[in-house]
């Protein structure tokens, strides 16, 4: 699929559409959160003196207005997204000046119970701004400093903010590259094209699972003018508009999150790649102590990315002139968008007071020792998994033949020797690596019972060894590699339109 070409800096822009009515109820919450999950797992993981020293190179401002933590430990963290372009390392976003909030959400953090849940704020929110005695966009809080932006926010819905965070492109780009990229799945071809013109660089033209860098996914977090291409070669724009885009961004989130989680942040190269990759790209509230930050870190480090509880605060289309206002539905509103008043978000109640107590909500801890509840994992690809493949039979090089054939079918395959007699197959695995397993489960031939498999201490993840036992009849001749099979659906993914990339 052809990229459009870049636009000359000489030409003008095109004039951007009018999007629909449900716009703009969350922004690229994938870029900031995503930037803020890594930063508490590489602190929590490396030694204080280490912390202290990335610590201090994140950029930290005065914020007034903002309340103090309760005693029980629960914080709220206002997360900001900036879109500037000054001061990113690679650009490529264009030249827009100055700096908006495209990203508001809140972050509600109860280590106790390990639960986390976000509220997003629509960026184009019509309420009072603090401190002017006038109504105004929320966005336009931002302007005059993150403090009249927290103290909006705490006088119109009531949410105290305890901390604040900043993170820009660069934020959201480069963990991605530090992580080793996101792997998505991909049912159609897909692209940004506003007018024929590519604004956020997305351009995926062949299906299946696919590794984005930091790059392109930023280009699919950002994208906008999101379009996919049927069977016929046909291309459709998304019908969700932004809302569309922020389903997709919560999609990867919890993707990115998942694989922080499932990194080896105890590795001080690896620990020490990921934490640099952000902490240039962050600005907090000079209250955030490093004390308070590795404390919530670590309370959080096995925190599972399927609990994640994502809000969004109820909205209705409105107009306003002049501070005179016109809720859809009303009479004069569609004489105000005729006349191209201002197109405005009002919080819509009661919802909006349910959806801010639902985020505030104490959920119950849990019991001690209760296993977390996890979605299920969808099987890696042959190529992630390294497999140690051993003979507990009296055949004579078995072992060098498996390994052989489980490095044709894709898997990283080495010749562990032999082991004690067994009359059965087996698989050990690292613990969380049950998906696996299963994959490598997938393709061995038995005597038609299920092959045993069990957690073993000291294997990486992603590990697993194949002892062979008398009833072993081979390998299967293929593997439906995750390029062309679709991930199973889960809790998170099954509701996603038949375009959306979804994790794999």
């Amino acid at each position: 699929m052809p990229t459009p070409p870049n636009r000359s800096p000489a030409q003008p822009r095109p004039v951007r559409r009018k999007v629909s009515a449900r716009v703009y109820r969350r922004r690229r919450i994938a870029a900031a959160l995503a930037a803020l999950l890594v930063l508490g797992l590489v602190m929590a993981a490396g030694g204080w003196g280490y912390t202290a020293f990335r610590f201090g190179q994140i950029s930290s401002v005065h914020v007034p207005g903002l309340g103090k933590a309760p005693s029980d430990g629960s914080v709220n963290l206002l997360v900001v997204g900036s879109d500037t372009r000054q001061g990113l390392r690679d650009g490529g976003f264009g030249d827009a000046a100055g700096q908006r909030s495209d990203v508001i959400i809140v972050v509600h953090l109860v280590p106790a119970a390990r639960h986390a849940a976000v509220l997003s704020i629509p960026r184009d929110l019509y309420v009072p701004v603090a401190g002017t005695g006038g109504s105004a966009k929320i966005n336009s809080a931002f302007n005059h400093g993150p403090g009249q932006l927290v103290q909006t926010i705490q006088q119109s819905f009531g949410i105290p903010i305890h901390h604040y965070l900043l993170v820009n492109f660069d934020g959201f780009r480069e963990v991605v590259d530090a992580l080793g990229g996101v792997s998505m799945y991909f049912p159609r071809p897909v692209r940004d094209s506003n007018d024929g013109h590519n604004e956020s660089g997305l351009s995926i033209a062949r299906t299946g699972c696919q590794r984005l860098g930091g790059g392109q996914a930023l280009a699919l977090a950002r994208s906008r003018y999101f379009q996919y291409q049927d069977k016929a070669g046909r291309w459709h724009a998304d019908p969700g508009t932004d809302l569309g885009r922020i389903r997709r961004q919560q999609t990867m989130l919890r993707s990115l999150a998942a694989k922080a989680l499932g990194r080896n942040l105890a590795n001080p190269i690896r620990a020490n790649a990921l934490v640099g990759s952000v902490v240039h790209s962050l600005t907090k509230d000079d209250r955030l102590t490093i004390g308070r930050s590795v404390t919530l870190a670590r309370q959080f480090r096995s925190f599972d990315p399927a609990r994640l509880t994502t809000l969004t605060l109820p909205v209705d289309r409105a107009v306003q002139r002049d501070g005179v206002v016109h809720r859809a539905g009303q009479s004069g509103f569609d004489f105000g968008l005729r006349q191209g008043w201002e197109q405005v978000l009002l919080p819509r109640q009661p919802d909006t007071r349910a959806t801010v107590a639902k985020l505030l909500a104490r959920p119950d801890r849990p019991a001690p020792g209760a296993p977390a509840t996890t979605a299920p994992a969808s099987p890696p690809a042959p190529s992630k998994i390294s497999v140690t493949v051993k003979n507990a039979t009296s055949r004579q090089g078995l072992a060098a033949r498996a390994t052989a054939s489980l490095k044709a079918l894709g898997f990283r395959a080495t010749n562990g020797g032999n082991a004690p007699p067994s009359p059965v197959t087996r698989l050990a695995h690292a613990k969380g690596s049950d998906a696996a397993a299963s994959r490598v489960a997938g393709v061995l031939k038995t005597g038609g019972e299920r092959v045993a498999r069990a957690p073993q201490a000291g294997l990486a993840r992603s590990s697993v060894v194949l002892v062979l036992g008398k009833d072993f009849k081979g390998l299967a001749s293929r593997v439906l590699k995750a390029a062309t099979r679709p991930p199973k659906p889960t809790a998170a993914t099954r509701d996603l339109p038949a375009w959306d990339p979804r994790p794999c």
